[in-house]
């Protein structure tokens, strides 16, 4: 069951990343360099995290697990968009799953609130 929920989910990864590289919901025909623009966005995803964990007699291995990934993010230009500062506002989900002595799955949950700030350099036209 577990395996079969896993390969849908990685399918779906797969179709998500081939659909959206040919998606593009900006118009960039108008006279306004696209770069040069400050712009706002959303992006979601999933993480498959795993720990491992050695204290003295204790050497288990766990089983990865799925979280949530999601971002809200802002594309800020610097200068006439040669440079871009994207800060994000980054929750997500990390852990494990440990079976037990008596074969019972134990989930560990953590969950994480980062602020990455992204620098990016385009280069070429658009």
């Amino acid at each position: 069951m577990k395996k079969i929920f896993i390969l849908k989910l990685l399918g779906l990864a797969i179709m998500m990343m081939v659909s959206s590289s040919v998606i593009r919901a900006q118009d960039s025909s108008g006279g306004d360099d696209y770069n040069s623009k400050a712009r706002f966005g959303i992006r979601g995803g999933v993480n498959i995290a795993r720990q491992t964990f050695e204290d003295g007699n204790l050497d288990d291995n766990s089983k990865s697990k799925f979280g949530a990934d999601v971002a809200v993010l802002f594309n800020l230009p610097v200068g006439n968009g040669f440079f871009m500062l994207q800060p994000e506002l980054h929750w997500l989900q990390k852990g494990s799953v440990i079976s037990d002595i008596n074969g019972d799955d134990v989930t560990n949950t953590f969950n994480y609130l980062e602020l990455p700030v992204l620098l990016h350099v385009n280069f070429g036209v658009q």
